[in-house]
């Protein structure tokens, strides 16, 4: 989701023709940032007419992915403009700003709290480049929050408010009276439909606690939603991520108050006179304010009662939907550019030369980085720009629009950036010899870029973030192979291996398919345009690509062979097959074994009765690397590839019209005939032989035939100079039997006038 609100990146912008100050002149706090989902629009056309579906589905992956020119990124350093790297664009994969480990650093986090106008340009620039790090942000659930951002409207972050005290005696009996406005009522129906897409949200192990069942019934999403709202009175805003610069005596974030919701009424609005008829299903009408009813699932949360205020929930307590990122069903992340000033083993500073691209060759200045270098100025004299590259590709890489021949179909494929297999150590490539128990890893680039998916994922040190910290590479386990059995528990001869680690901070056996992709949510038709629309004449029908989003059908659901012809926003993911299952069976060297048990984590080590081993056995998890290739969206129907079946020929040969019809149906050229269009061929369209024939019946002089080719709505149709009408024209002439015969017949002629 890309920030609505302008983000300046600059105090001052720098111009040929003078210096433009900042444009910024208060700091707002982040939540109070309006976010939308970011969408590009792309304009699809095709060449019209004779098309093959091979040229057609060209030009539409040409579209999705034609690159712009390349753009070099430059910084100016000591009055030098460098060029520090370059960036390509198409519609469908772009780099987007994220942070770097300047602008997420401790002193930019400071002067994001104490900037003022009156603060340094030094300081202020600070502050804008830890606002920044916000401009894009990830979120797992977006349609709640952009329909969030809507119902808040005008009231941010500061929120709405409830609008009488509830004692803890009268917990589980009372409603919850708000003072949000009836008019929003509209807007926040809106939100309780965006999270009915998430039943997560309802049946995870927090909200079960918090709302357990109630008359027999298990609370689900099916019959409860939720706001957020304070524990602690008197908060100037709804929430908070308990960031500030002093600590606050109570936790600022909101807790969810979970109310009912009547399923039957979901996106129905009623006057909310009728506690049996809740509009949108949650609310009723006290004056001109919302009425919630969580007393009709067991209760207001017990822990918004656990406050300063002698446990009672006080009037005017914040409710509503909470913008912060520590807030209930919120799940989001910021992108980083992986990089910090130094790579993992100290090799690379990620910058260049105080002077030229060249590396500086003088010793006096080798030796005066090396000292820097050991005064823990970590680049030496050179200069670190990892802080300034702050850029990460988002989308799909490369996506495919194509044509089945076998299927007579067309499809999309590659909505999504494939993961790679990848090298498996960040100095792979080094062939240098065994140093100090170092052996560098081999340089996999020729298997690197083969398409996978991952179980139970590695992770090398080459990219940095954060949230990957600490990077659990490797672990050394003592095995006791040898002697006359096997396992030898007497054996001292212990071998030292080891053994690939799943980092800690991924959740196991997810399956990692791909790094980033994009969801096609209109294809720019309505449901009643759609039968004359590209698509439709391509094979989709409307519901194939726009069926209704439901918590069966969210953009969190894999895409696979069951679902993805009913698609409410489309993509694509990896086609995990059965298969599959054979090769995830790994044992801790990495080998499969090709069984047809199911994968497990085992503790590796030596055998635990040899007395020589010196290390116990550790966790290990299958590191699971399967080929494979993207899941096709499959057009449900045939593309339609005649769709003007036949020509009308018009010619003024003949006087009067013997067909009618067309857009005007005033055609000043009669119709001498319909050729069809029984199958093409060589840039040609073949039809049968006609057997339309026109007789004249009184004198007609042809010096000339005007002719037109029309479709069969009676526009002209598009032809071009080789093709032609060719007209068989006829003429009885009686045959001359001889000159007696002649003869009597001009006899009987005048004897007939004569009788007359």
């Amino acid at each position: 989701m890309r920030a609505q609100t302008t983000i300046p990146l600059r105090e001052t912008i720098e111009r040929p023709e003078g210096n433009l100050p900042g444009q910024r002149g208060d700091y707002l706090f982040i939540e109070e940032t309006n976010y939308k989902t970011y969408k590009n629009k792309i304009d699809l056309k095709v060449t019209p007419g004779f098309n093959s579906p091979g040229n057609l589905s060209a030009e539409i992956t040409t579209t999705l992915k034609n690159a712009n020119p390349g753009k070099v990124f430059q910084y100016k350093i000591d009055g030098v403009v460098h060029d520090l790297s370059v960036t390509y664009d198409t519609n469908t994969f772009q780099p987007f700003l994220c942070g770097s480990d300047r602008t997420m650093s401790k002193s930019a986090w400071d002067s994001f709290h104490k900037a003022t106008v009156e603060s340094s340009a030094e300081v202020k620039q600070e502050s804008l480049d830890y606002q920044s790090n916000f401009y894009n942000v990830y979120h797992k659930r977006p349609d709640i929050v952009e329909a969030g951002h809507t119902f808040m409207g005008t009231a941010y972050g500061l929120g709405y408010t409830t609008a009488a005290n509830i004692l803890p005696a009268n917990r589980t009996t009372s409603s919850v009276k708000t003072n949000i406005s009836w008019d929003k009522i509209h807007s926040l129906g809106k939100l309780i439909q965006a999270q009915g897409l998430y039943p997560e949200l309802f049946s995870n192990r927090t909200a079960q606690e918090v709302q357990p069942p109630f008359n027999d019934i298990v609370n689900s999403v099916d019959n409860m939603r939720f706001l957020h709202c304070n524990t602690r009175f008197g908060s100037t805003f709804l929430g908070g991520d308990n960031t500030g610069l002093t600590k606050q005596a109570q936790s600022e974030q909101s807790l969810p108050l979970f109310f009912y919701f009547d399923k039957k009424n979901d996106g129905v609005y009623t006057d909310g006179s009728d506690i049996n008829n809740l509009s949108y299903g949650i609310a009723t009408r006290d004056g001109y304010s919302i009425v919630l009813h969580p007393e009709l699932i067991g209760g207001i949360n017990n822990d918004l009662f656990i406050n300063s205020q002698n446990g009672n929930l006080i009037s005017g307590t914040k409710i509503g939907f909470d913008f912060h990122f520590n807030a209930y069903g919120t799940a989001a992340m910021i992108g980083w550019n992986g990089r910090l000033e130094l790579d993992y083993a100290s090799a690379n500073c990620w910058g260049i030369g105080d002077k030229n691209r060249i590396i500086q060759a003088d010793p006096a200045e080798q030796k005066a980085s090396a000292e820097a270098e050991a005064r823990s100025v970590l680049c030496g004299t050179a200069t670190p720009t990892a802080q300034h590259l702050r850029y990460n590709y988002v989308g799909a890489i490369n996506p495919i629009f194509d044509y089945d021949i076998n299927e007579s179909r067309f499809f999309f494929k590659q909505l999504h950036t494939n993961e790679l297999t990848g090298q498996s150590f960040f100095s792979a490539g080094d062939s240098g010899v065994k140093v100090d128990e170092f052996t560098p890893a081999p340089d996999n680039t020729q298997t690197a870029n083969n398409t996978v998916y991952k179980i139970n994922k590695r992770i090398n040190q080459y990219v940095y973030t954060p949230d990957m910290r600490p990077y659990d590479i490797d672990f050394e386990v003592d095995y006791s192979y040898g002697g006359t059995k096997f396992p030898d528990t007497t054996t001292n001869d212990i071998i030292k291996r080891k053994i690939s680690n799943m980092n800690r901070n991924i959740s196991p056996w997810a399956i990692f398919d791909t790094p980033t992709g994009v969801f096609i949510s209109d294809f720019g038709f309505t449901e009643e345009q759609w039968d004359s629309c590209l698509w439709a004449l391509l094979g989709w029908d409307y519901d194939s690509l726009n069926s209704k989003l439901n918590s069966g059908n969210n953009r969190l659901q894999r895409v696979d062979n069951s679902n993805k012809e009913q698609l409410g926003i489309v993509t694509t993911n990896s086609d995990i097959v059965s298969t599959d299952t054979r090769d995830y069976i790994v044992n801790q060297f990495g080998a499969s074994i090709f069984s047809t048990q199911i994968p497990t984590p085992s503790t590796v080590g030596g055998n635990p009765l040899n007395t020589h081993l010196t290390s116990g056995r550790q966790q290990f998890s299958p590191a699971i690397s399967q080929n494979t290739v993207s899941l096709r969206l499959l057009a449900p129907n045939l593309p339609r590839k005649m769709l003007k079946p036949y020509y009308c020929i018009r010619s003024d040969i003949i006087d009067k019209p013997h067909y009618l019809g067309g857009e005007d149906n005033e055609s000043k050229l009669p119709v001498v005939t319909v050729c069809d269009k029984q199958y093409s061929g060589n840039d040609f369209i073949f039809s049968s032989e006609s057997d339309y024939v026109f007789t004249i019946t009184k004198k007609k002089r042809i010096t000339s035939i005007t002719t037109s080719i029309h479709d069969p709505n009676q526009q002209f149709s598009r032809v071009n100079n080789d093709s032609a009408v060719i007209y068989k024209i006829s003429k009885n002439v009686t045959n001359q039997l001889g000159i007696a015969q002649m003869v009597m017949e001009d006899q009987q002629k005048r004897m007939k006038k004569n009788k007359k």
